[in-house]
């Protein structure tokens, strides 16, 4: 469920509400951007905060609401920024700052919105009050949840794409690299040359590539994905690896194996002119040094936790301002 859809089951039975939304984080914070809380005249659901946070949010948004509500409801998309330090405001020294969008919608502003959602994946507006949201279209893997974007204003995803994490191979540990990934933020696409190998229970929401061809799906996937070549044959981990290198890049690749078997694949991609700034991104032996134990339980959350530290080291799309601590704007 997006937060169109949150907000307009929240809405029912009231003439106005209220949402806000953390847009930014710098530093510290009890809560990330992209958390947010509804908020109508007797009643809200969610929290952005603790303390004195949330006072100042409840009471900002009910102010908004109230005027919404004056004139007879006619003056729509009201809007307030609160930009609160974390120190003096939520009671903990730790330097932190929160940026939250604060909305009020009416009968008029939900029904646009509704239109929004039907028709784009993300919404863009302003923080002054008065403008229309707007619709966009495009979102990638990284694109965050909600962010300030180079012009000041606001952009907040309706849906995120996960990331596609390819998986080759149906051995123990790659059975177990795929039942961890499961609780991850990635779609997993499983990969085996025999169909057969897969296992009679593979987790809900993992694709299953039975064709047969595990080259043949790493040479469509898509540039950013991540993969991990475990098959039990080195000439398909090679194989595997040529096709991901050459469908215009990755956001992780692991290889199982050893070091002896990553000189000798490196050599020979070397030999076929593959660009030596991808080479060096190729994670072989596969997983995180420190953890050394080969049981496939461990082995998964070793390669797991080394693709999160990939997809974390990631640039996100979204512009940073000065931190500062004040009050309403």
């Amino acid at each position: 469920m997006n937060w169109i859809e949150q907000l307009t089951g929240f809405f029912k039975g009231e003439e106005f509400v209220a949402r806000g939304v953390i847009v930014r984080v710098s530093g510290p914070t009890p809560r990330a951007a992209g958390t947010s809380m509804l908020i109508a005249a007797g009643r809200h659901e969610g929290r952005i905060g603790r303390g004195q946070a949330m006072s100042q949010v409840l009471a900002s948004a009910r102010q908004l609401i109230e005027r919404r509500r004056g004139h007879g409801g006619s003056t729509p998309w009201l809007r307030a920024r609160l930009e609160l330090g974390t120190g003096p405001v939520l009671g903990e020294p730790t330097g932190g700052v929160i940026v939250v969008l604060i909305e009020a919608f009416g009968a008029v502003e939900m029904a646009h919105l509704r239109e929004l959602a039907d028709r784009h994946p993300i919404v863009a507006r302003p923080f002054s009050e008065g403008a229309v949201p707007q619709g966009m279209s495009e979102i990638g893997p990284r694109t965050p949840l909600v962010a300030i974007d180079d012009n000041g204003g606001v952009v907040e995803c309706l849906e995120t794409r996960r990331r596609h994490f390819h998986v080759y191979g149906t051995g123990l540990s790659a059975q177990a690299l795929v039942l961890t990934l499961a609780g991850l933020p990635f779609e997993v696409i499983w990969h085996d040359h025999a169909p057969t190998h897969f296992p009679a229970a593979v987790p809900a929401g993992v694709v299953v590539d039975r064709e047969g061809d595990p080259v043949s799906g790493a040479r469509l996937a898509e540039p950013a994905s991540f993969h991990a070549v475990m098959t039990s044959d080195h000439e398909l981990d090679l194989a595997v690896c040529r096709a991901v290198l050459l469908c215009g890049g990755f956001g992780y690749l692991g290889v199982i194996g050893s070091l002896v078997k990553r000189e000798r694949m490196l050599a020979r991609l070397r030999a076929e002119q593959m660009p030596e700034a991808l080479l060096a991104r190729i994670a072989c032996p596969i997983g995180l040094a420190a953890l050394r134990s080969k049981s496939p339980p461990v082995m998964a959350l070793s390669i797991a936790a080394e693709a999160m530290i990939a997809l974390e080291a990631e640039p996100m799309i979204q512009t940073e301002a000065e931190p500062q601590t004040a009050n309403a704007v």
